[in-house]
């Protein structure tokens, strides 16, 4: 078996793996429990085929990134639901300010409580 791919995690393997197997190609993944204890660039599992599929497999990989560059590119934002991107926004703008009046009410509980713990200290 030849490791023919890296992957950045078992999601990207799974992807890889189906094409492979839609090609006719038999491969595996390994290391897939690394993966999943270090999730850092280059833990993640590996692609594996057998020696004499390895041109086939790179085509299949060569293929598969392209169709994705090609899917990535012709994407079009056009279509969005701009009320349900504005009630979004709200809904972000208005927890942030609930999350700022919460910092300052624990704030300002912190100091009466430094004040009645240490009378004498002054702040």
């Amino acid at each position: 078996m030849v490791i023919i791919h890296r992957c950045a995690h078992q999601a990207e393997a799974s992807i890889i793996l189906h094409a492979l197997a839609q090609a006719g190609i038999p491969a595996t993944a390994g290391d897939d429990n690394v993966s999943s204890l270090f999730p850092l660039p280059g833990f993640g599992p590996t692609i594996m085929v057998r020696e004499q599929d390895v041109e086939a497999a790179r085509e299949v990989l060569a293929n598969l990134a392209s169709d994705f560059q090609k899917a990535w590119d012709e994407a079009s934002y056009h279509d969005v639901d701009h009320k349900e991107i504005a009630y979004l926004k709200s809904r972000y703008e208005e927890q942030n300010r609930t999350s700022v009046w919460w910092t300052l009410l624990v704030l300002l509980l912190l100091i009466m409580l430094i004040r009645i713990i240490f009378p004498h200290f002054d702040l």
